[in-house]
């Protein structure tokens, strides 16, 4: 006994290599010619073309590099900063800019560019002195000498004379600071000939 198959299986039998198609409306069948299904076409968005602008930043006077120093385009966010070198590296779509070099402490520059190659670009600043400070630090000699302990008064004129004469046993002399350690009454006592007044050294 033969299968039974669907209609709708038979005609897809039939009309699956055919040139027509066709389109059943209940027990009607309408013929149309077959198309061909056709790939969306592709859409290709053009990216503009970039290129890079590069170089050095340094100080103008003694050529030492400036690490991180900032190469901007003036009035947006676009920009880079120089590395250990000095060296910087910058990547922009073909057009004209105005760049603009800074560094703390010294004067900015700009420099308009007209980028449509790659190029280089290297360049120096000055130091600004309408922000520098000069600071004078002075320091006076004080001829007091202060110690945590409390002073003790000491006829030195004698000790003055006599000190020449004293064991070395009983002195150190500081050679770089002129100062004498001295065992007077059992107190060791730190004494300058430059000074009137002996300091008591706690024992």
């Amino acid at each position: 006994m033969p299968e039974k198959k669907k209609v709708k299986d038979i005609l897809s039998q039939l009309f699956n290599k055919a040139s027509i198609d066709y389109i059943q409306l209940e027990k009607q069948l309408i013929l149309k010619p077959k198309v061909a299904a056709q790939e969306a076409p592709e859409i290709k968005v053009d990216k503009p073309e970039k290129f890079t602008i590069s170089g050095h930043l340094k100080d103008s006077e003694t050529g030492e590099a400036l690490i991180g120093a900032t190469i901007a385009i003036k009035g947006t966010s676009i920009g880079t900063i120089t590395n250990n070198y000095g060296f910087y590296s910058l990547s922009l779509p073909k057009g004209n800019y105005l760049l603009q070099f800074s560094y703390i402490g010294y004067e900015s520059k700009l420099e308009e560019i007209q980028l449509n190659k790659n190029q280089k670009l290297s360049q120096t600043l000055k130091l600004d002195e309408t922000d520098l400070e000069v600071i004078v630090i002075s320091a006076t000699e004080n001829d007091d000498l202060h110690t945590v302990n409390p002073l003790k008064k000491i006829n030195l004129r004698p000790l003055e004379h006599n000190l020449k004469k004293e064991s070395p046993e009983k002195w150190i002399f500081f050679n770089q600071f002129s100062l004498f350690l001295v065992l007077i009454q059992q107190v060791m006592v730190l004494y300058s000939f430059s000074h009137v007044e002996a300091i008591k050294i706690k024992t």
